[in-house]
């Protein structure tokens, strides 16, 4: 949609084709480009709590010989855990 309306507009800028002025282009391009921003700024907001919220959850790991605590954002690749049944398991990326 964003190239339609600005392909129309740079037509709109030639005189000899334009039948209507530049600013009737214009305002659906920023219109369109405004939705558009506002949609992904609001992906991103609830993105960004989800991936707080996965981080952040506990789970038991074996550190020195011993199971402890820590949240999901402390967990390394190679880190060895426990998991219970139905528990919850994150995606640990290097």
């Amino acid at each position: 949609a964003n190239a339609y309306f600005l392909c129309l507009l740079i037509l709109q800028l030639i005189p000899e084709i334009s039948s209507l002025t530049w600013f009737t282009t214009i305002v659906p391009l920023v219109l369109v480009i405004t939705m558009t921003a506002v949609k992904d700024a609001t992906d991103d907001y609830f993105r960004h709590k989800s991936d707080n919220q996965v981080n952040n959850r506990q789970s038991e790991v074996l550190i020195n010989c011993k199971l402890q605590n820590e949240k999901w954002m402390n967990v390394k690749v190679g880190d060895i855990i426990k998991l219970e049944n139905n528990q919850f398991v994150a995606l640990i990326k290097d």
